[in-house]
């Protein structure tokens, strides 16, 4: 009996504890949906996030970045969860994607009124001078399709900045996102407007490609439990809406 007791003691000694590190989220200052106050990442986006890591039990950290740098750890690391992300068809195979975290919105490209840009043609607004946040999906897309003069920085308020001071004459973003940064930074959102129609955005969580798909699946899960019970929102992809530029 004690020669049994010694055993099990020696392979318990021998076996290594296996204690979950917890994961790493990380975000960008994007008001409303996430932002830093008193020192707190806050925001509806940031409380699904919460809510969902908490419902599946897992350890977790929030990092504010710049998204470049963000969108870069998301892809190089394992167990990071990043938000808010517009999912693509490009970054699609990229992430494992856990969910929304907001409804689903249309990006147009708005300029000043009263700018005489020609903006009738896809040739033209493909010329114009177009402010992007560096690595988001408008800069992917926009890149794609052939946009010649595009002019990434590190956060959308630069975008409305370069816009306001006429250094560029596009921007892209949703009526609802744009309207908010606009409001937030104290800028009149009642001089721009709509000029081309650009892409539908789905606003989601997702994980690095390199997370195990036994923790992507806890954390999926929990999402979608939350959903169907109401304990955060369910989100539903719209359906239909314009097309997009070619």
């Amino acid at each position: 009996m004690k020669g049994t007791i010694v055993l099990i003691l020696w392979i318990l000694m021998l076996t290594p504890v296996l204690a979950r590190e917890p994961i790493q989220v990380i975000t960008e200052d994007l008001p409303p949906a996430q932002y830093v106050e008193d020192g707190i990442v806050k925001g509806p986006a940031t409380e699904i996030v919460k809510k969902v890591l908490e419902k599946a039990g897992v350890d977790y950290k929030i990092t504010v970045l710049p998204w470049a740098r963000a969108y870069l750890m998301a892809m190089k690391y394992e167990n990071i969860l990043i938000y808010t992300m517009n999912r693509t068809a490009k970054r699609e195979a990229l992430f494992k994607w856990v969910g929304l975290v907001d409804h689903t919105n249309i990006t147009h490209l708005f300029k000043l009124k009263g700018n005489g840009i020609k903006t009738n043609t896809v040739e033209s607004i493909r010329m114009a001078n177009t402010a992007v946040l560096r690595d988001g999906a408008n800069h992917e897309l926009l890149a794609e399709r052939g946009f010649l003069n595009i002019f990434p920085v590190s956060k959308l308020e630069l975008t409305i900045k370069m816009l306001l001071a006429r250094r560029v004459d596009l921007i892209p973003g949703s009526e609802k996102l744009l309207g908010e940064q606009f409001n937030a930074h104290g800028y009149d959102f009642s001089i721009v407007e709509p000029v081309w129609f650009v892409k539908k955005s789905s606003p989601s969580m997702a994980m690095s490609i390199k997370t195990s798909n036994t923790l992507f699946l806890e954390i999926k899960n929990a999402y979608d439990q939350l959903a169907s019970s109401g304990k955060i929102p369910n989100f539903e992809v719209q359906a239909s809406g314009p097309a997009a530029i070619p």
